[in-house]
């Protein structure tokens, strides 16, 4: 028995390796980017703990040397307390506490203490600046020290490392028109895509999804709800109270009670409507019942009735015009019966003489 080694050739190995070699880099350049992604926005998120425990600080001290009574001692002093060196130091002793109430919502960042305390370190100058310089006629100490001097955030609504307005920022004020969220809004990264809420669609999140329908809308605004109200066009029997209906076609109107009146006002033309008693757009038509509106008038009921009660009495004559033919016929046979066997007892009384 022999055995063959194949070892591949010379020449396929240089492309096997550059294919290789490029795979492991596109991965790498990824890794990298999320990685640093992550850390740009954590830096922002840090700065903006910092600028909020030291503005909590700001406010506990505000009149901690003070409120002994001497009200006339308390104004001629208190005014150079305010941006006084020693009231700063008392407020750096409140930044970057971790059980400051200001720590909500930084929850899901790791080391923040120790990232705080490092950035406090590094820019406490800036954040003497503001204090005594623009504490009372300058931009908002997160503003002034994450935005415009770290770099390290943006202002809400824009994203990127030149912060870019978000999607329908510049139409309606808002990131995604106030109906999804901006990824890296108000910070350095991300790429400003529009994660729409339930109901949006859209670049700008500016259009309602298939399922739903725009209640109130403008240029800069949309409002979009869940199919609540379907027309009903064919009747098809009845129910315990009302109408078995055939849908055969879906008008959105809107969930909500206290505008049904002048939203439906339009469609005073429509036989009936039917009403969703929980607005979800995936309900079977089971949960569909009868909408309580204007033009479902008893009088339109009571001909209803009327008109069943007509069908009613016209099936029972039928019923009963079957029950007399089938009488009838049942009498038919029996009479041709009774003929049959009385010819046949004559002829068996001339077969036997």
């Amino acid at each position: 028995m022999s055995f063959v080694l194949l070892r591949p050739s010379s020449s396929s190995l240089p492309s096997r390796l550059t294919f290789l070699l490029f795979f492991l880099l596109v991965n790498l350049y990824y890794l990298v980017k999320s990685a640093s992604n992550s850390f740009i926005n954590d830096k922002c998120m840090t700065c903006k703990f910092l600028s909020k425990t030291f503005l909590e600080g700001l406010e506990k001290t505000e009149k901690l040397h003070f409120g002994g009574g001497n009200t006339d001692w308390e104004e001629r002093n208190l005014g150079r307390f305010k941006t006084s060196e020693t009231r700063f130091v008392e407020i750096l002793d409140y930044v970057c506490k971790k059980d400051s109430s200001a720590e909500i919502g930084f929850s899901g960042i790791k080391d923040l203490q120790f990232k705080c305390h490092s950035l406090l370190e590094a820019h406490e100058e800036l954040l003497g600046q503001w204090f005594f310089e623009h504490q009372d006629n300058g931009p908002t100490l997160g503003k002034y020290l994450c935005i415009e001097n770290l770099k390290l955030c943006c202002d809400e609504g824009y994203f990127g490392a030149d912060c870019s307005p978000c999607p329908g920022m510049k139409l309606s004020g808002k990131p995604c028109f106030g109906n999804g969220q901006c990824q890296g809004n108000g910070t350095r990264n991300g790429n400003g895509t529009c994660s729409c809420h339930a109901g949006y669609v859209g670049k700008m999140c500016s259009n309602c999804d298939s399922s739903y329908f725009a209640v109130s809308q403008n240029s800069s605004y949309i409002e979009c709800e869940v199919v609540a109200l379907v027309r009903a066009q064919k009747i098809v029997g009845l129910a315990e109270l009302g109408i078995k209906w055939i849908l055969k076609s879906a008008v959105m109107i809107s969930t909500n009670v206290q505008r049904k009146e002048n939203v439906t006002n339009p469609m005073k033309n429509v036989s009936t409507l039917l009403v969703l008693s929980n607005a979800n757009a995936s309900t079977g038509l089971n949960d569909w019942t009868p909408a309580n509106v204007p033009w479902m008038s008893k009088v339109k009921l009571m001909k209803l009735g009327a008109l069943t009660m007509m069908i009613l009495l016209i099936l029972v004559v039928l019923r009963q015009n079957l029950q007399r033919k089938r009488r009838r016929t049942k009498s038919s046979k029996l009479t041709k019966r009774t003929v049959n066997t009385m010819s046949c007892d004559v002829c068996l009384w001339v077969d036997l003489s």
